[in-house]
């Protein structure tokens, strides 16, 4: 649920203020608007997803290069859901 939290909360932020950079926790930095919005609307896309029983890994393992440092997260979340 804090996850959830965290993502809608970025979603208001980007729709309220300019925002011009995104500094991950993983991943790469971006200043590209387009690309902020995508990663928020993929990292809700990811929960929902979760929820209903769909596994991702295989998509995600394409998407990130960096998903195996990711893999216990990605279990943990797939149990917390």
């Amino acid at each position: 649920e804090a996850y959830v939290a965290t993502l809608e909360k970025a979603q208001q932020l980007v729709e309220r203020f300019d925002v011009r950079v995104l500094v991950p926790g993983h991943g790469q930095t971006t200043t590209q608007r387009h690309e902020l919005e995508t990663r928020i609307a993929e990292s809700q896309r990811y929960l929902l997803d979760l929820k209903q029983g769909i596994d991702q890994e295989q998509m995600l393992t394409k998407r990130y290069p960096y998903y195996r440092s990711l893999k216990d997260m990605h279990e943990a979340n797939k149990k917390a859901l």
